[in-house]
């Protein structure tokens, strides 16, 4: 990893926890420990620097999901493999950063937004298609479906409605998805989907 990566990395992991906006150029370098000329060397601005670390999360986001969606299993164990990816990357997110894009960067916050529902329409939709072949997934309308996924998952994945009802992101998101996915599989879908669960099967 070279040093304009190792900046990204680790500025990337303090703007996620705590936020960009109060989060200082000096905070930066110290999580490095290196000098803010060094970051000024490749980041002229924080600007510039949240730019590049909202691109590189889109990128590892896009490509985790494409390698989900391209892999050989079946449907079924690809929505857990894609519900287990959304949850371990949304615990990653902080309310403040949220709030921050929404405040202080709401065109940002609109790109982010865009990317995140095309992405997961893809994958859903590549899915479902997938399901509907091998019989486990039910024959309704694929537009349908993935609306419904991703206005449940925008309705309930907000730090309003997890403030309001005392619910971690990790629990809400589980608990979404166990009722969403549930909901579109047939009966042989199920019970796949309960015997992989079980199992922990994600690879």
């Amino acid at each position: 990893m070279n040093t304009r990566e190792q900046i990204v990395h680790y500025s990337s992991d303090l703007f996620l926890k705590n936020g960009f906006y109060k989060t200082t150029m000096d905070d930066v370098a110290r999580k490095l420990k290196i000098s803010k000329k060094t970051i000024y060397k490749y980041f002229a601005t924080k600007d510039d620097l949240l730019n590049e670390i909202i691109e590189d999360t889109m990128t590892h986001v896009r490509e985790n999901i494409n390698s989900i969606v391209s892999n050989k299993q079946i449907s079924v164990v690809k929505l857990i493999n894609l519900s287990d990816f959304l949850v371990g990357f949304s615990l990653k997110i902080s309310e403040t950063w949220i709030n921050d894009l929404q405040i202080h960067n709401p065109r940002r916050w609109e790109t982010i937004e865009y990317f995140r529902k095309e992405t997961i329409f893809y994958a859903f939709n590549k899915i479902i298609n997938q399901g509907k072949k091998e019989n486990l997934i039910i024959d309704k309308p694929n537009i349908i479906i993935v609306t419904i996924i991703l206005s449940a998952i925008q309705g309930i994945i907000n730090p309003e409605f997890l403030l309001n009802n005392n619910f971690s992101v990790k629990e809400a998101f589980i608990q979404t998805f166990d009722i969403l996915i549930s909901g579109i599989l047939t009966k042989k879908g199920r019970k796949a989907y309960k015997q992989f669960k079980k199992q922990g099967i994600q690879k």
